[in-house]
């Protein structure tokens, strides 16, 4: 395809069943601009036979497959050097994007033509159009990145050299922080983002304890690597807000499976203080107000300086 508007990325590693439902979703989309890269990190499962019954079909879609397992980083980085959009987004291969996600992202690009870094979710009432401010100032207030909306200007992704192979787990928060050196001005879209698998099963909770074991090692590399634009106390605050939502995960999951007693006995050592600014969080986003400015977990901190984010109330449809 001649100059598509965004290259959307897949990587994906033996989930055929899953990756077919995400291929899916993003060919449904009602926005034409895009290319699909497809990068497959060595499946074993059939997964190349079956998109191939998708690429013969489709010229949007470009299918690479890896000759190693070698990670999410590295996949994304070889989708990197083989896109030709502008934006560069992805959906993961357990994954699912509603209808209109491109297209609402790129009626908000019109409003923002300057703006290189673009993220999507539900962040309060349908009255608020959406969030703006710097990056570094939205993960002070403790944003994390969303799982599966994020649209980054492809010169922005090159010029700190894509996504670091040496993370394990974190992939997206240590592209932020590279990111934050130069601090763009981002917005945030108040609309429906993609859809996480909600499958839950033990694999993904024993997946998510070993995981924090790996984001702690990461945490120590951000510390060394970025002391200089951020202080001992977000960092610490990070750890504690990434153990909270790995607890919270999982506690739904028992939940899920009707594993009453082992929820109730995890929810007994989950943070209280995340706990209770997490409800009042939710109440909040869902009271009448025009405003959204409140930390999502970070606990007040005097040591810590928030700056003014703008907030855009809902414009005029497009």
């Amino acid at each position: 395809m001649s100059n598509p508007k965004v290259t959307v990325c897949i990587t994906t590693f033996n989930r055929k069943k899953s990756l077919k439902k995400s291929i899916e979703a993003v060919l449904r989309q009602d926005f034409e601009e895009y290319e699909l890269v497809i990068v497959d990190d060595f499946s074993s499962d059939g997964t190349e036979e079956m998109i191939k019954s998708f690429y013969h079909k489709n010229s949007k879609i470009t299918y690479i497959k890896h000759d190693a397992n070698k990670g999410l980083a590295s996949a994304r980085n070889t989708a990197l050097k083989n896109a030709c959009g502008d934006f560069f987004s992805f959906c993961d291969d357990d994954d699912t994007w509603p209808h209109n996600f491109l297209s609402t992202w790129y009626k908000a690009l019109l409003d923002k033509p300057f703006t290189k870094v673009f993220f999507m979710s539900r962040v309060s009432i349908k009255s608020v159009y959406g969030l703006e401010g710097s990056l570094k100032n939205f993960m002070e207030l403790g944003y994390t990145p969303p799982v599966a909306s994020q649209f980054y200007s492809l010169e922005l992704l090159k010029k700190v050299k894509g996504y670091n192979q040496k993370i394990k787990s974190g992939v997206d928060h240590d592209l932020w922080f590279e990111i934050s050196t130069i601090n763009p001005e981002i917005f945030w879209i108040n609309s429906a983002s993609g859809n996480p698998n909600p499958t839950p099963d033990k694999k993904r909770l024993t997946y998510s304890n070993d995981r924090m074991l790996k984001v702690r090692n990461s945490i120590e590399i951000w510390k060394n690597k970025f002391e200089k634009n951020f202080t001992k106390s977000f960092f610490s605050k990070l750890e504690l807000n990434y153990q909270y939502n790995t607890d919270k995960k999982n506690i739904f999951s028992y939940f899920q499976q009707y594993n009453l007693l082992r929820a109730c006995i995890l929810f007994l050592k989950i943070n209280k203080q995340i706990f209770i600014l997490d409800l009042v969080r939710y109440f909040k986003r869902n009271k009448i107000t025009k405003y959204m400015y409140y930390p999502t977990f970070f606990l007040k901190n005097k040591n810590i300086k928030f700056s003014l984010i703008h907030i855009k109330h809902k414009r005029n449809e497009v």
